[in-house]
């Protein structure tokens, strides 16, 4: 009975570490200033969309008009956004 307590605890406690990293990890995300501007040489050809996008509010983001051939038309390499969300994950 210790035996499974004590692995349940463990199991518990390494969730709860792998939660802060994981939350330690997005924030360092989400203040990163080069992914930042990356970011807003996207969001920024539609006014409003990344205040929009921030809410989080999935019901306002269907609602909202957006110029899609404006913002997928928009010059940016995707991939060197995804390469470089990449290697911040991986601490590269």
């Amino acid at each position: 009975m210790e035996h499974s307590a004590r692995i349940r605890m463990d199991f518990i406690r390494q969730n709860v570490e792998n939660y802060r990293m994981a939350e330690r990890k997005a924030q360092a995300l989400a203040a990163d200033p080069d992914l930042l501007k990356l970011q807003a040489a996207l969001w920024d050809r539609e006014p409003g969309l990344a205040k929009l996008l921030a809410q989080g509010d999935p019901a306002a983001v269907l609602g909202a008009p957006a110029d899609y051939a404006k913002v997928n038309g928009a010059i940016l390499q995707i991939g060197k956004l995804d390469q470089l969300v990449n290697r911040r994950l991986l601490g590269l």
